[in-house]
């Protein structure tokens, strides 16, 4: 198996708590062995890990999650990966899997998903810090938006979200 870990970000800007969290946890797996595919706003250091891009390279954009995991999912088959290691704020872990099987089928593409089990030393408040997006603000809200996307048909949960 040829592993990566996919580390997505939860909300703007880089600094925002989930994001700096989730190059915590992504750097603490990989360890400079394991490859790391991630959008932008995940502040990982080119030069200390294999860091693969996806999405848009400005900031300020938001790619919805659909897209990113499509995207991932074909870098997955030029790069021959296939045990992927979820990396995420673990209220957002749900629905980067969701999504990433979704994408997998699409291709016709066969791997592995695992999602990393974060410690619980931080507070799940502190996912929320910082963040600048409406839906990543507050847990409250986060929480809310999941309960209306997650019974959607996928249909229309593509067309609300990309």
């Amino acid at each position: 198996m040829k592993p990566v870990i996919l580390a997505l970000s939860f909300g703007k800007p880089d600094c925002a708590g989930g994001n700096v969290l989730t190059a915590k946890w992504a750097g603490i797996i990989s360890q400079g062995d394991i490859p790391i595919a991630c959008d932008v706003s995940v502040p990982l250091d080119n030069r200390t890990y294999m860091v693969h891009r996806v999405g848009s390279i400005y900031p300020e954009d938001h790619v919805s999650t659909l897209t990113l995991t499509r995207e991932f999912s074909r870098l997955c088959v030029v790069e021959e990966w296939n045990l992927v290691i979820v990396v995420c704020a673990p209220d957002y872990a749900n629905r980067v899997v969701r999504d990433l099987k979704k994408a997998f089928r699409e291709i016709r593409l066969s791997a592995v998903m695992l999602k990393a089990e974060l410690s619980s030393e931080e507070n799940p408040r502190d996912w929320y810090r910082g963040s600048w997006q409406w839906q990543t603000e507050s847990r409250f809200i986060f929480k809310i938006c999941e309960l209306i996307l997650r019974p959607m048909p996928f249909w229309l949960y593509e067309w609300i979200t990309t």
